[in-house]
């Protein structure tokens, strides 16, 4: 398979780059290389404070719905968490049921905490 590189060809023929003194160049090439490290350095600052952060939430999530849980877990099983006094079928099974609903509820709650913590520690690596 032979390729045609006549035009890649005719483009860098009149090519005639200037050469600066190796000082000037040297001293261009120091600024860029300093510009760089400055950028990457304050990836890793932002990328650490993200970390951080993270973990803060995390902490104080769990610690929340630890105690959540444990409020719900403690609270009477006979009397229910509500009554609203309607016979309506939804409300009455929910005021009998509502320990059950909260704790579901919360474990949403929770779960979708982890993996969104999850998601955005992947998304920054």
């Amino acid at each position: 398979m032979t390729q045609d590189y006549s035009d890649i060809d005719r483009l860098f023929e009149g090519f005639d780059p200037q050469v600066s003194d190796s000082r000037t160049f040297m001293e261009q090439l120091s600024h860029r290389l300093d510009a760089v490290e400055h950028v990457r350095h304050m990836q890793e600052v932002q990328l650490r404070r993200l970390h951080r952060a993270a973990v803060v939430a995390f902490a104080c999530g769990a610690v929340l719905g630890g105690v959540c849980l444990a409020l719900v877990l403690l609270w009477p099983a006979g009397s229910p968490l509500f009554t609203l006094h309607i016979p309506f079928v939804p409300l009455v099974m929910l005021g009998q049921y509502g320990r059950v609903a909260l704790l579901i509820l919360l474990s949403a709650i929770v779960t979708s905490g982890v993996v969104v913590t999850q998601y955005l520690q992947g998304s920054n690596r």
